[in-house]
């Protein structure tokens, strides 16, 4: 039981990564300015052009791959049998 959920949980690690970039560009922007002031003046005003677009991709990346995870699921649900018909079609031609 154990082994099949880490095999379930390594596989859906790299959906992960895009929220994951998300995050720290999010904290980067938005939060560590409420802290440091000169952070705010200085260094926010030069990541600023290269950090959003990224935290963009990040974000549509999630979104998407939390779409494909779904469409992938509803397939495998509605459609359980589907890969065995094809292999039984191939064997009996």
């Amino acid at each position: 039981m154990y082994l099949v959920a880490a095999s379930v949980a390594c596989s859906l690690l790299p959906y992960s990564a895009p929220i994951q970039v998300y995050v720290i560009c999010s904290i980067l922007l938005f939060a560590v300015p409420k802290f440091s002031e000169e952070f705010d003046r200085v260094h926010r005003i030069l990541i600023l052009p290269y950090a959003l677009p990224i935290a963009h991709v990040g974000l549509m990346g999630s979104v998407l791959c939390t779409v494909a995870i779904a469409v992938e699921r509803f397939i495998a649900v509605h459609y359980p049998f589907l890969p065995h018909r094809s292999v039984n079609e191939r064997v009996t031609k």
